[in-house]
């Protein structure tokens, strides 16, 4: 009668832990949404308009940095709306300091009832900074609205001053490439960012030299001075690293996840990958390289943030595949809704992706996933047409600087690891990296067989 008895009330027992743990779970969850509804955030975007970041001429910022932008854009509506209340502002980087916005203050009140010169919903919020992004990168191909000098310490200033007040959280976005020229007879401006977390998007300036140390040092010059200000956190991302999920994890900490980085570095030298008559190296060994990764990426922590690069004679401009961010989770982000993307429509599958405020391409499909990094391969070669030397310590350095730090990165390189630049980088890889060297030989080591 004992025995009889026993198996049911083990299964009484863990049934009833089971829904305790549920209903704390969801208590836990009520009283965080319940906490941030009674609390407000500020965010301050800053966008480079010097002629040092934009070369003019009309060209506008690049297709890079308009990614980003909307990237940008996109965690910024789902950080405020999470909020009873958030204050966004957009300033240009100029010569000087004040500068006039380049979008109207926005102020988002949460609200079931829409509320006059307020916008209380999420549609209301994507709408407004939908229009922002466009109007800041129409005014960019105005030589008009360019600046000849950089004073970032003064644009930093005025963000500091615009975000005082009682708010729970202040975000400040930095886009630029931090090289500031203030002029003759100005000096820099002192700021405090106190508890403020910074995300810093760089790309080389228009002028930049070849030499990555010097940028990444400058880079990391910047870095020291906002920690110095009093900043809780301060990310450095390269604006080709810009990825859906690496930004969440950067502006929006708390909904971070275990989260995976793959790298693949590929050497288009032509001892490497022979040519065509076009000049095209053959894609078929990353084709094949890229569908064994994408079976593999299903067993990894998700996200999975996938990207091509091709190594050049210099990491400056980084020659780079968009990223592909890939989740496979029994609950979507709160980012991704169903929609076909151009993948699902080519193959008639429903599949989930981005909304369309965000240039990036994500999926939660892993076909999808592996025909997206299937196309990324084959288009690499033209991104490697014409090396013949390679900096890839200097390219290496690059990648590894991207933050944040995933809890694993795999980074594949396929070279014959001979680097042609004089002063090499000293660069240190992430914690947690996991290297897959797959080299062939050199004409140079002909010259030594040891």
């Amino acid at each position: 009668m004992e025995r009889r008895w026993m198996v049911p009330g083990i299964l009484a027992c863990c049934t009833l832990s089971l829904v305790l743990s549920v209903v704390t779970l969801h208590r836990l969850i009520q009283s965080r949404s319940a906490s941030n509804r009674d609390r407000s955030v500020a965010v301050v975007v800053l966008v480079d308009f010097s002629k040092s970041f934009i070369p003019g001429a009309n060209a506008g910022l690049l297709d890079e940095d308009q990614r980003a932008l909307h990237d940008v854009a996109q965690q910024v509506v789902l950080l405020s709306t999470q909020y009873k209340m958030a204050k966004i502002l957009w300033y240009p980087i100029l010569a000087s300091a004040p500068a006039d916005s380049l979008c109207r203050p926005l102020e988002v009140q949460t609200s079931l009832v829409k509320r006059e010169n307020k916008a209380a919903t999420r549609e209301d919020v994507e709408g407004i900074i939908n229009d922002c992004v466009s109007r800041i990168v129409q005014a960019s191909k105005s030589d008009e609205n360019l600046a000849d000098y950089t004073h970032i310490s003064g644009a930093l200033s005025m963000a500091s001053e615009s975000t005082q007040g009682d708010y729970a959280e202040r975000v400040l976005v930095i886009l630029s490439d931090f090289k500031e020229d203030i002029g003759k007879g100005g000096h820099a401006a002192s700021f405090q960012l106190s508890k403020v977390r910074v995300v810093m998007l760089h790309r080389p300036a228009a002028d930049e030299p070849l030499n990555m140390r010097g940028y990444l040092a400058r880079v990391d010059s910047w870095k020291r001075r906002l920690q110095e200000s009093g900043a809780s956190d301060v990310i450095q991302m390269p604006l080709v690293s810009v990825s859906e999920a690496r930004l969440r994890a950067a502006i929006r900490p708390q909904a971070d996840q275990p989260r995976t980085s793959l790298t693949i570095l590929v050497d288009f030298k032509a001892d490497i990958f022979p040519r065509d008559k076009l000049g095209h190296g053959d894609p078929t060994l990353l084709v094949s390289l890229g569908q064994e990764i994408a079976t593999l990426a299903q067993d990894w922590p998700p996200p999975v943030t996938a990207q091509w690069i091709a190594v050049a004679s210099s990491g400056l401009p980084l020659r780079t595949e968009e990223p592909v961010d890939f989740w496979i989770q029994l609950i979507k982000p709160p980012a991704l809704m169903a929609e076909p993307s151009r993948f699902g429509r080519a193959l008639g599958q429903e599949v989930r992706r981005l909304p369309l405020l965000g240039r990036g391409f994500t999926t939660t499909d892993p076909f999808e996933f592996g025909k997206a990094l299937e196309e990324t391969a084959k288009r690499l070669p033209l991104l490697g047409r014409g090396v013949t030397t390679t900096d890839l310590s200097g390219t290496i350095d690059l990648v590894s600087s991207t933050e944040p730090v995933p809890q694993s990165h795999v980074l594949v390189i396929v070279s014959d690891f001979v680097d042609t630049v004089s002063s090499p980088a000293l660069f240190r890889l992430q914690p947690g990296t996991r290297v897959v060297m797959l080299y062939r030989p050199s004409p140079a080591d002909a010259q030594d067989p040891s």
